[in-house]
């Protein structure tokens, strides 16, 4: 092994230079840097890794088995099925929630959509919670009229600024004067795309 040492290395005038050979790695130590100038161009046409993020945790759940839900009464969305789940941080079995991992505190984009059903034109008021750790973080309310609707379908979207080991949960609430009412479920797949009508999902936010 041979070492060189110079101030200015570049290719023969009007040619263009190659940089190591098919199967080989060029290695910058710890400790050094490759400062790329401005108005210089770096043109990638192979394959970059290690730049960036990928905006994990990122999570899709959804309901799956029509939760039937008492008047007036607050109840958990139960989200009991996932499309992903990056880093298994959603328990759509037991407690219905996500729970950020270890070492991936940050910023996080959530959203969803709630999709509520009665038996009949009975339904005058919703609301939607989002709680964090037992406590609201989030709220917003419908007021339908008295006993307007028999459907109401209420999409969602927040950023919010979460610890390692917070979790997350939505609750919901409707008045259907006395009557039961229902969360729907999941949705159908078809032609390579999933509709949903009750889900809840979120990803880790990059650079800020």
């Amino acid at each position: 092994m041979s070492k060189i040492n110079v101030n200015t290395w570049e290719p023969e005038s009007g040619t263009a230079a190659t940089l190591m050979a098919s199967g080989d790695t060029v290695t910058v130590p710890s400790g050094a840097a490759l400062t790329i100038a401005s108005g210089a161009t770096i043109t990638n046409s192979g394959t970059a890794t290690g730049f960036g993020g990928d905006n994990t945790p990122s999570f899709l759940a959804f309901v799956d088995t029509p939760q039937v839900v008492s008047d007036n009464v607050q109840e958990k969305v139960e989200f009991d099925a996932e499309l992903w789940d990056t880093d298994n941080a959603f328990d759509s079995t037991t407690n219905y929630r996500f729970t950020v991992p270890s070492g991936e505190g940050g910023k996080y984009q959530l959203f969803g959509q709630l999709f509520a059903s009665a038996a009949s034109l009975c339904m005058s008021y919703g609301e939607i919670k989002l709680q964090v750790n037992g406590t609201d973080r989030w709220a917003s309310s419908l007021f339908i009229g008295t006993d307007a609707a028999r459907y109401w379908m209420w999409p969602f979207s927040l950023a919010l600024d979460l610890s390692a080991s917070d979790y997350v949960e939505i609750l919901a609430n409707t008045d259907t004067s006395g009557a039961d009412w229902t969360l729907t479920a999941g949705g159908s797949y078809s032609g390579g795309t999933w509709y949903l009508r009750t889900y809840f999902g979120g990803y880790k936010l990059l650079g800020v």
